[in-house]
């Protein structure tokens, strides 16, 4: 599952540095890597 920040009102430099992260964490996660903002089932828990 993918989750990403409410961004309104962000500026488009804004918007890319988001997009370049998400796409690094998806390469991440696709490399069996531990993602920046990994959120354990604990947390989904909380959360929810």
């Amino acid at each position: 599952m993918l989750l990403t920040p409410h961004i309104a009102g962000a500026s488009v430099q804004g918007h890319l540095a988001l997009m370049e992260e998400v796409v690094e964490d998806i390469i991440r996660d696709l490399e069996e890597e531990k993602t920046t903002y990994e959120v354990s089932e604990r947390m989904w828990e909380l959360m929810a």
